[in-house]
């Protein structure tokens, strides 16, 4: 958590104070991106923290489903910004002087993602239990999702999530590698500075390192998420026992991808 704010607010401060960084599009995009996991990073494991530390749900009915949807919200806009990142990196590649996007074009597209994925995860918000127990010693509030209803949201989500970006990604940098290997490139790399086409030629290796880490932290998690709610909820939302809760806590946490954000930049 400490590493996802800090790497991220880093991110966020740099493109803040240096705003000509901004002219560029795919900086804007990592600005978009950077805050959505700073989101990420504060809005995941803090109420993870608070029920550990609690034993119970003290934060209220309000934020039980705010917990959902504001998860859901980010990390939709998380994902797609790095599609977005990436398709805009393969244009700059293969057409260095192509018409850049413009500012406001940027901020339009921005505002998109983001209305997009708010609509996308109502239903996180929407299908949460809440339930008070009363006993004779203690109040029991929990807070949990309704497996059976979510479960086919899960299933929208990780094509949403993880399959989509996934193959967007791939299809954008296996155009930049075949690019690299074109005719084209070729006689454009004798003009150029030989640090130039080194520099060039590493993007290649760091776009399957994004590729490869996106797959290693979204996936498994998208796949618990569908195949393992019964591991870890009962029937009523509530975590099954702490051990339950520590594993679904670490899923959680690989929610802030702050490293596919560094390894993009």
């Amino acid at each position: 958590m400490l590493l996802a704010v800090f790497g991220n607010l880093t991110i966020i401060i740099i493109l803040a104070k240096n705003r000509i960084l901004l002219r560029h599009s795919i900086n804007c995009f990592i600005l978009n991106m950077s805050v959505a996991d700073l989101i990420t990073a504060l809005a995941g494991p803090i109420p993870f923290t608070i029920r550990d530390t609690a034993f119970f749900w003290v934060l209220g009915k309000a934020w039980c489903h705010l917990e959902g949807y504001i998860q859901m919200l980010v990390m939709l806009v998380s994902v797609t910004s790095l599609a977005t990142i990436s398709f805009d990196r393969m244009i700059g590649v293969i057409r260095p002087f192509h018409t850049h996007l413009k500012m406001w074009q940027c901020f339009v597209i921005i505002v998109i993602i983001w209305i997009v994925s708010a609509i996308l995860a109502v239903p996180f918000g929407i299908y949460r239990i809440y339930t008070v127990h009363e006993w004779q010693d203690l109040t029991e509030v929990t807070c949990g999702e309704d497996a059976q209803k979510i479960q086919v949201w899960w299933m929208v989500s990780m094509i949403g999530l993880t399959w989509l970006p996934l193959l967007i990604m791939l299809g954008c940098y296996t155009t930049i590698l075949v690019y690299f290997r074109s005719s084209e490139f070729r006689s454009r790399t004798n003009s150029e500075h030989p640090s130039i086409t080194l520099m060039k030629r590493r993007v290649v290796i760091m776009m399957f390192i994004i590729v490869i880490a996106f797959t290693l932290f979204w996936l498994p998690f998208q796949i618990i998420k569908i195949c393992g709610n019964s591991m870890f909820f009962g029937e009523d939302g509530q975590i099954k026992s702490p051990e339950a809760q520590k594993v679904s806590y670490a899923l959680h946490t690989t929610e802030a991808n702050d490293i596919l954000c560094i390894l993009d930049v």
